[in-house]
């Protein structure tokens, strides 16, 4: 084997890189051929039965694939498919709360604006000059 486990951190043989990108392996491996020009970019190990273990930088391949930042896992990387189904229900939930409470907020500023309006035209009849009989002008 090439290197230690430390330098074989950044990268993954072709079925990891399947798995992690979600690609095909003919995709994987026909990056892996373009790949294979470039220096540093590829790895190799020595299997006991002759043939060679390619692995594949994760910087290469988040660049082909362009990947911001791949190594943080996503949120159903990091938990299994019970946890999310159920974060997800309650996120649901949580929404529908959530839109009530907005459908609540919007009643209520309906009726304050029927009330303020009110108020105005209460305002604008008070201020309202009193007309004058014929007899009273000057």
């Amino acid at each position: 084997m090439i290197g230690s486990f430390d330098t074989m951190e950044n990268y993954l043989s072709i079925a990891e890189a399947v798995s992690h990108y979600g690609k095909s392996e003919s995709t994987i491996r026909s990056i892996v051929r373009l790949a294979s020009k470039k220096k540093g970019v590829l790895k190799h190990e020595a299997l006991k039965n002759g043939s060679k273990k390619i692995y594949i930088s994760i910087d290469y391949l988040d660049s082909k694939f362009k990947v911001v930042n791949n190594r943080s896992k996503g949120i159903t990387d990091m938990l299994g498919n019970d946890t999310s189904n159920e974060l997800i229900e309650v996120l649901k939930s949580q929404l529908l709360e959530k839109d009530k409470q907005i459908n609540e907020l919007i009643e209520r500023s309906r009726e304050s604006n029927i009330l303020l309006s009110q108020m105005q035209q209460k305002v604008l009849m008070l201020d309202e000059p009193k007309k004058k009989k014929w007899w009273q002008r000057k």
